[in-house]
């Protein structure tokens, strides 16, 4: 862990089951989302201690920020503004923290993705004759 050090979460669901551990809540998201303070979260054996100004970054096949977590609201981005100042304070503070993308095609070109093949298999790996 270093400060201004950037950590990335892969395939994160905080709103499912940890094995035999129960979800996060949305106090253990807002605790791991805390970017400007130094924050701790419990973890199984020692808690995690981020530093201040450590972005996280998450990434996860849930759609939208309820299927991320169930007590999120649902379509949340067509609710209006007056709607979405009635949330409760765990819920905006979880939104205050953590901004939301949906990624619906590859971040990574195709003549990107042959070239890295070429460098594995040979220059005759293309996605054609890969597949």
């Amino acid at each position: 862990m270093k400060q201004n050090i950037p950590i990335l979460f892969d395939e994160i669901t905080p709103g499912k089951a940890r094995g035999s551990r129960s979800c996060m809540s949305l106090e253990d998201i807002k605790h791991v989302s805390e970017i400007p303070e130094t924050t701790s979260v419990d973890a199984r054996n020692n808690d995690i201690s981020f530093y201040s100004n450590q972005p996280r970054v998450f990434t996860t096949n849930a759609y939208g920020p309820h299927g991320w977590h169930p007590d999120l609201p649902t379509d949340v981005f067509n609710l209006s503004s007056n709607a979405r100042r009635h949330f409760e304070a765990d819920v905006k503070a979880v939104f205050k923290r953590v901004v939301f993308a949906s990624v619906d095609t590859s971040v990574i070109s195709m003549q990107m993705r042959d070239a890295y093949r070429a460098t594995l298999f040979g220059a005759g790996a293309s996605s054609s004759s890969s597949q």
